[in-house]
């Protein structure tokens, strides 16, 4: 009698349908939102960089270049730690 107090309530069926489409809506949610954080950093950084070059007149975007490279670096870095946690 002990046992059957343990065992986990069975389910019923339309509350497991429910949970085989949550779980997919869950993760589109959470991939594009990551999408979007990645595509934003890499807005900002491109924005800062020109603002930077325009302040200070350069001829070559160097700081355009730079903040751009290291905000894809840190995109990058940002998307493959938000991917590899655990849930």
């Amino acid at each position: 009698m002990q046992e059957q107090a343990n065992m986990p309530m069975p389910q019923p069926r339309a509350a497991m349908e429910h949970s085989k489409i949550k779980k997919p809506f869950n993760d589109y949610a959470r991939f594009s939102g990551i999408a979007v954080q990645f595509f934003v950093t890499i807005l900002l950084g491109v924005w800062g960089g020109m603002a930077i070059d325009r302040y200070f007149a350069l001829k070559t975007p160097v700081f355009t270049a730079i903040l751009a490279l290291l905000a894809v670096v840190g995109g990058v870095v940002s998307v493959i730690l938000q991917v590899t946690k655990n849930k």
